[in-house]
């Protein structure tokens, strides 16, 4: 019988100082690529997207009343339908972290004898304090956890192997808190599968953006002072792009359509290169940053550059 594992993406709790936003749990989703590649069984819960998609037309943040609500009516039949082997919290941003807090709790207390597995940026920076503060959290992934998640999966699984070779987590032992520190990393991105997008309904993840800069209006204010032809050129690429249904396909249109992109960026930084030289009102090819920043210092240091602001 397969592994089964189920990665929760929890909402960010919205307060004064953070709002609530949707993303697309690209995270999740590698892990998710790399363990279903290892023929394991794998589902993706966005909780975080379940509320921007149906939820915030009706209430301007995430609440924890929320969270909890969806906990009792969503994740506990989502569980108890697929009941997983392990179940992983990710949270990226430091902002979700207290809405990882309370699904892995709840779910610890539903489900004495799961493990739960967390990862994300506040996981990686406070992993020791993490597990000495919260009992209910098993197992901490230290940094990228393509590789590590993995070999934690297939250790808690199998039992074959010891928690204490694995890189980068952190763990109990014997009432103990237990740190093997990230000292491994990936250095060939190429050896990474490309993400199974079809794990994910990409369509729940469409914005809708009609109150967003106009392409017209980001090029002309970005380019401020550059050619009106070359502006309104650029700003017709731009919307040719941004209009695409989806960049989150493989096919060749979708391909052309990220190929554009890098060529128009290209576009873009060479224009914008060359309106700071004419604001100058220097003569000569366009040049790199590195080698402007040098024209600038050398010029500055001549006293042909009076501005004190650079």
């Amino acid at each position: 019988m397969k592994t089964k594992i189920m990665l929760i993406n929890p909402p960010t709790i919205g307060n004064e100082y953070i709002g609530s936003d949707n993303y697309f749990p690209l995270g999740l989703l590698y892990l998710t690529t790399v363990v279903k590649n290892n023929d394991m069984d794998v589902v993706i819960v966005d909780i975080n997207n379940y509320y921007y998609q149906y939820q915030l037309s009706r209430y301007p943040d995430v609440n924890e009343t929320m969270l909890h609500e969806y906990i009792e009516n969503h994740l506990y039949k989502q569980i108890e339908q697929y009941m997983p082997d392990i179940i992983g919290v990710g949270a990226i941003f430091s902002g979700a972290f207290r809405g990882l807090r309370i699904i892995a709790d709840r779910i610890k207390n539903m489900f004495p004898n799961m493990p739960i597995v967390i990862g994300g940026i506040s996981a990686t920076m406070f992993a020791r304090e993490i597990l000495r503060k919260y009992s209910y959290i098993d197992y901490v992934v230290i940094g990228e956890g393509e590789a590590t998640f993995l070999e934690l999966v297939n250790c808690i699984t199998n039992k074959k192997s010891s928690l204490d070779s694995i890189n980068g987590i952190a763990f109990r032992h014997n009432g103990d808190i237990k740190l093997n520190p990230k000292t491994e990393f990936m250095n060939n991105l190429d050896a990474l599968p490309f993400a199974d997008y079809s794990i994910l309904n990409v369509e729940e993840y469409k914005m809708d953006t009609p109150d967003w800069y106009s392409p017209k209006e980001f090029i002309r204010d970005l380019l401020d002072g550059g050619n009106l032809d070359e502006v309104r050129d650029l700003a017709t690429a731009l919307h040719r792009i941004i209009s695409h249904e989806t960049l989150l396909r493989n096919d060749e249109i979708t391909l052309s359509i990220c190929r554009d992109w890098v060529s128009l960026s290209k576009r873009i930084l060479k224009t914008f290169q060359e309106i700071a030289l004419n604001e100058l009102n220097y003569k000569g090819k366009p040049l790199k940053y590195s080698q402007l920043l040098r024209s600038f210092k050398r010029r500055k240091k001549e006293k042909i550059l009076t501005t004190t602001n650079f």
